[in-house]
């Protein structure tokens, strides 16, 4: 596809995953920038069609929503994730050499509380991350926000925005 969209041919390109449709995604704007004009059918474009996907096929929800973040899907072995379906690398310390930090993501499809921010504190301590988020259909509790409020705030070196940790 994106041999055919340099040579200026007309393409259509088929999958049923969000896992390929995104590195197709990908692959052509990390090529062709803002010039990639190419429409995706059958992907959620509103809460309501991401609604019926997590309905639908929970995996492929998750899929959806990490490349709608820039996230990886945590490689899952059979039986538990522990409590990470996600993660997305980063560097923020000023010069080169700086450590790989991490974001470790939680994915939500249903009812979420207090106890979710909670547990995903728990991974952030194991896992060592700097930051963790919790991906969720519905919007957070108050409680859920309170939660994450305790956790403390990174900060990055670079200045700007303090965010909750979790």
């Amino acid at each position: 596809m994106a041999v055919a969209h340099r040579l200026g041919r007309r393409w259509i390109g088929i999958d049923i995953t969000h896992l390929a449709i995104d590195l197709v995604k990908h692959r052509l704007l990390a090529a062709f920038g803002a010039g990639a004009e190419f429409d995706v059918v059958g992907e959620p474009n509103t809460v309501e069609d991401a609604r019926q996907l997590a309905c639908d096929n929970w995996h492929q929800f998750e899929w959806w929503i990490f490349g709608r973040v820039g996230a990886r899907r945590a490689e899952k072995k059979h039986g538990l994730d522990k409590g990470i379906d996600g993660r997305l690398f980063f560097h923020d310390e000023p010069g080169r050499g700086g450590r790989t930090k991490q974001i470790v993501i939680s994915a939500k499809a249903g009812k979420v509380m207090p106890m979710h921010v909670r547990e995903l504190r728990g991974v952030l301590e194991r896992e060592q991350a700097e930051i963790g988020a919790l991906l969720t259909m519905n919007a957070p509790t108050r409680e859920m926000e309170k939660e994450a409020a305790t956790d403390g705030f990174y900060d990055s070196p670079w200045g700007g925005t303090r965010g909750s940790k979790s």
